[in-house]
């Protein structure tokens, strides 16, 4: 059975010996933790897909997925099309094709986002045999806000140390035991660096064109 952030509260009352600590503050603390943690490193487990399907002679594709932090790739994935579409920032698409409706349908290449959509160039045409293209869009997650004492973190349960020991770090500081939270936060940036050790996406690649045109999470 999965944990929640219940399971993280409570063990933080018991290590500080006050089952009257605001379980509200504490769920706070645990949602700073998570995303401190996710909005500094890539790991695999946030790693998602979805799924597009073309519409003929229409180059707007979709909306982007609203737990999209990074995208990675948009690629073509009918066996017969397949392909990785270039990522091409959107004032850059502009210069180079200030009329995209020029060019005839074809297979789509290109691609750009504008205002949380996803548009295609060429617009696609109809391929042989399909109602239209599939395509993948390949992303980062945003960290989950948990908004109950029932979510479940984001964090993988063997890990679940790093949101205890985040949350102690942030409730000391509150009691003011600086002493005992800078030691919480040693033991907890100990424990970062092993979940990251262990999850890190060592796939990413600097030389991606998205990346080197947008700000992304730390690579490791």
């Amino acid at each position: 059975m999965s944990y929640t952030a219940q399971d993280i509260v409570t063990q933080v009352q018991n290590k500080i010996g006050d089952a009257s600590f605001s379980s509200t503050d504490i769920l706070q603390y645990v949602n700073h933790v998570n995303r401190d943690v996710h909005n500094t490193y890539e790991l695999r487990y946030m790693q998602a897909t979805n799924d597009f399907t073309t519409v003929t002679s229409q180059s707007l594709l979709g909306t982007l997925p609203t737990d999209m932090q990074t995208p990675y790739n948009l690629r073509r994935t009918d066996k017969q099309y397949a392909g990785k579409l270039e990522y091409m920032p959107f004032d850059k698409f502009d210069e180079r094709y200030p009329v995209p409706t020029l060019q005839a349908p074809a297979i789509p290449l290109i691609w750009y986002d504008f205002a949380q959509q996803i548009f295609l160039f060429p617009a696609p045409s109809l391929p042989s045999g399909l109602s239209g293209y599939g395509i993948e869009l390949r992303y980062l997650k945003k960290p989950t806000t948990l908004t109950s004492l029932s979510s479940t973190p984001d964090i993988p349960e063997e890990f679940q140390e790093i949101l205890t020991l985040g949350a102690l770090k942030h409730a000391y500081e509150k009691r003011q035991r600086f002493d005992v939270s800078q030691l919480m936060d040693q033991q907890y940036q100990d424990k970062v660096l092993e979940l990251v050790q262990r999850y890190a996406n060592s796939a990413m690649s600097l030389s991606d064109p998205y990346i080197m045109e947008a700000p992304v999470t730390r690579v490791i």
